[in-house]
């Protein structure tokens, strides 16, 4: 979640219908975005991304992350995507923002439908977009 400029533009964008679940570990950053977002479909987890199961119980229709798989070790990453991809209804997609490209394998592994996007103006950033079938 971080300071919260992606999760406000989520929630600018989302029905009033919608829940939104971000998950952030540093406490301080929680604590910022609880006082700056007044949003009752807001639900701030000081927790990481590895834990979503103990957080979420039922199925959702969409994961948007910024989860720095790069930096966890290989299994670490495949869980987190397992776990993303159970949480998903079917048809649902991942998104999740890298600065590489070397882990669209571990996506493509669990997700049944996956690509990669560069955006040009955008140094190094790669947008994997992966669907459940």
């Amino acid at each position: 979640m971080g300071h919260g400029n992606i999760t406000r533009e989520i929630l600018s964008k989302i029905s009033q219908n919608s829940t939104l679940y971000t998950f952030e570990i540093k406490e301080e950053f929680c604590d910022y975005e609880r006082e700056s977002i007044q949003d009752d479909r807001l639900h701030i987890l000081n927790d990481g991304a590895e834990n979503m199961k103990h957080h979420i119980y039922q199925k959702i229709d969409c994961i948007i992350a910024s989860i720095p798989i790069s930096f966890f070790s290989k299994e670490k990453g495949i869980g987190i995507i397992k776990d993303a991809y159970d949480t998903l209804i079917k048809d649902a997609y991942y998104s999740q923002v890298l600065y590489t490209k070397f882990n669209f394998k571990k996506f493509q592994s669990v997700f049944d439908k996956c690509e990669l996007k560069r955006f040009l103006g955008i140094p190094t950033e790669y947008i994997y977009h992966c669907q459940k079938k």
